[in-house]
């Protein structure tokens, strides 16, 4: 009986550098021979022709057609099958290194785009919410008389509140509950004026309206003394 022909395999451990997929039924890439064992410790494949006629030669142990496999052994060699990188090379040509290679690729590419899969879903969501707080700071503005939106405004700017902030503090200020107090000169002097010619009660009002201007409490420190005299002419 043939017992086939060895072949020494010098491209690393044979168990992981050897391209054993290619003997896969079905594979593109058959050697033309059929792999009956492999020695670890010698890195020897033998194998057998596919045209193997199972007899062997004389003086020989193997048949004629296994002893001519050279040229189809060569070729795996000659290949580099066992020596590129994984890259785009088909799965049915890999070795056990290269497969891994080309799962921990494959993993690789899955996680990122799990990953970009994620912060879009994040993105989107994110963005939802600021929608409905842009809808909800129109309905609060258009639907009641915001007391100082001015300068809560410019203090969102100014100290770069996010929108839930801004109809955060909104819904204080309609509620009384909040008082932008970033008052202009301009205001400032209305309400010294407002005290002055109308009195406390008169600035008070003013203070609880819509305009909301500075409390008694705040002008405190600005306002100064102011008589008023009549002349006649």
């Amino acid at each position: 009986e043939c017992l086939g022909a060895d072949f020494t395999w010098n491209y690393g451990w044979v168990l992981h550098s050897y391209p054993s997929t290619i003997h896969r039924p079905g594979s593109r890439f058959n050697p033309g021979y059929t792999l009956l064992s492999v020695d670890v410790t010698a890195s020897v494949l033998r194998v057998r022709s596919r045209y193997c006629t199972g007899k062997r030669g004389t003086h020989h142990t193997s048949c004629t057609s296994c002893l001519g496999l050279g040229p189809d052994l060569n070729a795996v060699h000659a290949s580099s099958w066992a020596q590129q990188s994984a890259g785009q090379k088909p799965v049915d040509r890999l070795s056990r290194n290269q497969l891994a290679q080309k799962l921990d690729v494959v993993n690789n590419k899955l996680r990122k785009e799990g990953m970009k899969r994620v912060n879009e879903r994040k993105y989107l969501a994110r963005s939802r919410q600021k929608v409905n707080a842009f809808r909800e700071l129109v309905d609060i503005i258009s639907s009641n008389e915001v007391p100082g939106l001015p300068r809560l405004l410019s203090t969102a700017k100014k100290e770069g509140w996010g929108v839930e902030k801004v109809c955060s503090k909104a819904s204080l200020a309609v509620e009384g509950k909040y008082h932008p107090r970033n008052y202009t000169a301009l205001e400032m002097d209305l309400a010294i004026l407002v005290y002055e010619l109308g009195g406390g009660s008169a600035l008070y009002a003013l203070n609880k309206s819509p305009i909301s201007l500075p409390s008694r409490h705040t002008i405190a420190a600005q306002r100064r003394n102011i008589s008023l005299h009549m002349t006649l002419s």
